[in-house]
């Protein structure tokens, strides 16, 4: 099949593809945040927590 760089419904639909993986993709980065501060936030807490014990035992 030949594609004609003019077609418009080939364009259109390319163009609502090109926008579903761009949505995905933000998707994606904010789920990495998402993983990325909940990482911080459980090293934090276990540091809290190992402080709280030293100062207990102490």
């Amino acid at each position: 099949i030949l594609l004609r760089k003019k077609d418009p419904v080939l364009k259109k639909f390319l163009q609502r593809e090109e926008r579903k993986a761009h949505s995905l993709l933000e998707e994606l980065e904010k789920r990495a945040v998402r993983e990325n501060r909940m990482r911080e936030l459980t090293e934090e807490l276990a540091q809290i927590q190992l402080a709280l014990s030293i100062v207990r035992d102490s």
